[in-house]
C-alpha cells in the first residue's frame, strides 16, 4: 500500500515539477523516487526473510519484473520473527467463542 501511494504521488507531481521547476528538478525527483522505491523493496525483502541483495534481480529484463511482482507484491511475509526482526503486522486479536444455547 505504501509503494502504491508513493508511486501515485510521484506520477501526479512529476510533470508539474518538470514544468514549473525545470528538468534538473525533475531529475532530482526521479532520484528521490528511486531511492524511496529501493528502500520500500528492501524492507519488503526483509519482511519475507530475504536479503536486500535479491534486488539485483530487478534490473534484469523480464525476470526482474516478474520476480518483483510475484515475490514482493503477492508473497505473504514471514508470520514469525526472522533474522531481520519481528513481524511488523500486529497479531490478530483473540476471538471469543460463544456457545449457542
Amino acid at each position: 500500500l505504501t509503494a502504491a501511494v508513493v508511486t501515485s504521488v510521484f506520477l501526479f507531481l512529476e510533470p508539474i515539477v518538470e514544468t514549473v521547476l525545470g528538468r534538473w528538478a525533475a531529475i532530482g525527483s526521479y532520484l528521490l523516487f528511486y531511492w524511496t522505491a529501493f528502500c520500500l523493496m528492501a524492507q519488503r525483502c526483509h519482511d519475507i526473510g530475504r536479503s536486500a541483495w535479491w534486488l539485483l534481480l530487478v534490473p534484469v529484463p523480464i525476470v526482474g519484473i516478474i520476480w518483483a511482482i510475484l515475490v514482493l507484491g503477492f508473497r505473504r511475509g514471514d508470520p514469525e520473527d526472522n533474522q531481520y526482526g519481528p513481524d511488523p503486522r500486529p497479531a490478530p486479536p483473540p476471538y471469543a467463542v460463544v456457545d449457542a444455547v
